[in-house]
């Protein structure tokens, strides 16, 4: 087979791969020519015992198979540009484990001969890369494979892993992105479903069996990554090492290494919003994230704009964290909502639970006062009315009220007295969070006083349609709980909750109706393809 070529196979550049009986037996052909063929390249390179003679076999059999690759995928729509497709199940895990090690780990002191070949040829190391991708994603979809056993699992992947850590360690290696992908990937997989085989795995990647060794390795990678502002590898560095972290339980060192790069101005959008990310997953401390979060709340609205500001010229604070920029500001504000609202579900998880005193409540008023100070710069940022992230801060803002409703509805049952932090969370809502969202639902009527002009806003309108009254509802139900506790407690509560125009409004529904449907008509319009003029007698007229 090794002596053959595409040709000889009729799956060569000219050869049909058409519906016809003709291309649907050429396709078949060529899938199974490059089943067969990776069948040989993992026999060459387990039983071939690193010959001169098993090389050049190994060669001719993988140049074969990537021609019939190419020719299939080129034939099927895929276009050269495009990788060729791999077929996972026929060269197995382990054999990707030894071909990694042969072009990557091993010093060629032995078999040189044989390495030496395999390091020659063209496009192995993507392919293979590829194939290890392609496993690990089983795995992650799959889960393990039955038939191989977790002892061989587990050594298959640390040797995998060494083989990476070795690849990256190495100066201007090529594929280092897709390499640090692949260790985050292997490092997950371990995570996911082999945790009671840590220590084997540890061991075999590293010779030691403690996680902080592998993790030691991942580290200086990682900064390696920053300086030289490789941000699409550090990012999945960095994947890595949260798992690695969190498995050797020292998150509060990943925490220092975070707090360092919000200082850096350089870092990727993408980059950027993964560190504050994984940083507000990690801090503990809530003292410690309501400070992070604040200080991010207001360099967003400092780089954003504010609301209720005109003037551009007017912010002029300091910006405490210098990866906030225009590019990166609107994902890490997307960050910072979700972050608030994983909050506010363990709140609600916890005020569901309902077993408490006055000292958790006292815990979860000072928790929702955190979340309403973060909340109401949120609400300022001038972020685009068609954005998502406006979206997501009406939202996040409706799940905070809900909160706050379930927290006053607890109290009405279970308390006589009025808790002292439920005064100061119901002053600071009805100071600053209620007029804040004021602002902010003024802000969303902006699009609503111009004419309909475009789908854009059309579908901006659709939006808010639903979004403005349920938040408005929200805020209604928490303020009409709040008059029920005041009078149960003798106690205002409503004291600084003033009513706003803002939340009154009123959809004339057959206007509305009329110009969605005249933009949806402007929009089929446009989209028909004009009808070409036939061309008279006179040519040169028509020119």
């Amino acid at each position: 087979v090794s002596t053959q070529s595409t040709g000889d196979w009729d799956l060569d550049k000219g050869a049909e791969f058409s519906n016809t009986g003709v291309g649907s037996r050429n396709s078949v052909t060529a899938l199974s020519l490059i089943a067969i063929l990776e069948v040989l390249l993992e026999n060459e390179l387990i039983s071939g015992k690193g010959t001169v003679e098993s090389g050049e076999k190994f060669k001719k059999l993988f140049r074969l198979m990537f021609s019939v690759q190419e020719v299939l995928t080129e034939k099927q729509g895929g276009g050269r540009g495009k990788k060729s497709k791999t077929t996972v199940g026929h060269f197995s895990l382990r054999a990707v484990d030894t071909l990694l090690d042969y072009l990557i780990v091993n010093d060629m002191t032995e078999h040189e001969e044989f390495v030496g070949n395999l390091r020659t040829v063209t496009n192995l190391l993507t392919w293979t890369l590829g194939l290890l991708t392609d496993h690990l994603k089983k795995f992650g979809t799959e889960g393990k494979e039955e038939e191989e056993e977790d002892k061989d699992l587990v050594y298959t992947l640390g040797s995998i892993t060494k083989s990476l850590l070795s690849h990256l360690s190495r100066d201007k290696s090529l594929y280092r992105e897709l390499a640090a992908s692949l260790l985050d990937k292997s490092v997950r997989v371990v995570n996911s479903s082999l945790m009671d085989k840590l220590e084997e795995y540890c061991e075999t990647a590293t010779s030691s069996s403690d996680i902080t060794t592998l993790r030691d390795k991942v580290v200086p990678l990682f900064h390696k990554a920053v300086i030289a502002e490789d941000f699409t590898e550090a990012q999945h560095l960095l994947s890595a090492m949260d798992i690695l972290y969190r498995m050797s339980e020292k998150q509060e060192d990943l925490e220092e290494i975070l707090l360092r790069l919000l200082d850096n101005p350089s870092l990727t959008s993408g980059f950027a919003k993964d560190v504050v990310s994984i940083l507000l997953s990690s801090l503990r401390r809530s003292t410690d994230k309501l400070d992070v979060q604040l200080a991010l709340a207001r360099d967003i609205l400092a780089v954003m704009g504010d609301i209720e500001t005109e003037d551009e010229d007017s912010m002029n604070d300091e910006i405490k964290y210098n990866l906030v920029t225009e590019n990166s500001a609107g994902k890490l504000l997307s960050v910072l909502l979700s972050s608030i609202e994983s909050v506010l579900s363990d709140t609600d998880w916890g005020i569901q639970q309902g077993n408490y005193g006055d000292d958790q409540s006292d815990l979860i008023c000072q928790y929702l006062m955190q979340v309403a100070t973060v909340l109401s710069v949120a609400l300022t940022c001038k972020t685009p009315h068609s954005s998502p992230t406006t979206d997501l801060i009406s939202r996040t803002t409706r799940k905070f009220y809900n909160t706050f409703t379930l927290l006053i509805k607890r109290e009405s049952s279970h308390n006589h007295g009025i808790l002292k932090s439920l005064e100061k969370l119901a002053k600071l809502v009805g100071t600053t969070t209620n007029e804040k969202l004021y602002s902010f639902l003024i802000y969303l009527e902006q699009p609503l006083a111009d004419d309909i002009g475009s789908a854009q806003n059309a579908a901006t309108i659709r939006k808010q349609a639903v979004s403005v009254p349920s938040l408005v509802y929200a805020v209604e139900q928490c303020e009409r709980n709040l008059i029920i506790l005041s009078k149960k407690t003798k106690t205002d509560l409503m004291e600084h909750f003033k009513r706003s125009p803002a939340r009154d409004f009123k959809v004339n529904l057959k206007v509305l109706e009329e110009k969605l449907t005249k933009v949806d008509e402007d929009v089929e319009e446009s989209q028909q393809p004009k009808k070409k003029r036939k061309r008279g007698k006179n040519k040169a007229a028509d020119e």
